[in-house]
């Protein structure tokens, strides 16, 4: 009977340490994952949009060089603006002014690029036909570049890797909730 419940007892045991041990793997963590998003972006096409001409090709192509371009620099100059945040914010004593500036500026920055994704929407509208823009605007005006949702690891705020999740257009990377391990619970 003992070594019954000597066996008994050690299994539960166990059962009970595996039962922790996964509860706290499971445990969602404060990472900020990226994700590599996989699109059609540099093809020069819009993909599921019928009857392009050669000329409606190469205007697009050129519209959407030029907001690349744009965009590649409000997204450098946010860059900047949140590693300037990060060291306002972990300074020996922060300056409140300086970080509720830098996190206005980043709105503004935002807001312009927001801005300039719609006036180029407008713009490539007017390149299409009526049908072929009925096929755009289904796409949300995505000309079938949208990417795909991609995997990443970054670390979280609790000193742990996390996984991400993204979605962005072309080959490049989005931002997304991490979920990780949190080691304190």
């Amino acid at each position: 009977m003992k070594k019954l419940n000597l066996k008994f007892v050690s299994f539960a045991i166990l059962f009970a340490t595996i039962l922790m041990t996964t509860t706290s793997f499971a445990q969602r963590g404060n990472g900020n994952g990226n994700g590599n998003g996989n699109g059609n972006f540099n093809r020069g096409e819009c993909n599921g949009i019928s009857n392009l001409t050669e000329q409606q090709s190469k205007q697009l192509q050129t519209l959407r060089t030029a907001q690349a371009q744009d965009m590649l620099t409000y997204r450098n100059q946010l860059g900047e603006k949140r590693a300037r945040l990060r060291t306002l914010q972990t300074a020996e004593n922060p300056d409140m002014k300086s970080i509720n500036k830098t996190i206005e500026e980043m709105g503004a920055i935002r807001t312009t690029m927001m801005k300039k994704r719609a006036a180029h929407k407008q713009e490539v509208r007017k390149v299409l036909t009526p049908e072929q823009r009925t096929q755009f605007d289904m796409r949300n005006g995505n000309c079938g570049h949208k990417g795909h949702r991609g995997n990443g690891m970054k670390k979280g705020n609790c000193g742990n890797n996390g996984q991400g999740y993204g979605t962005q257009s072309g080959n490049r990377k989005g931002n997304g909730q991490g979920y990780g391990r949190n080691a304190n619970n």
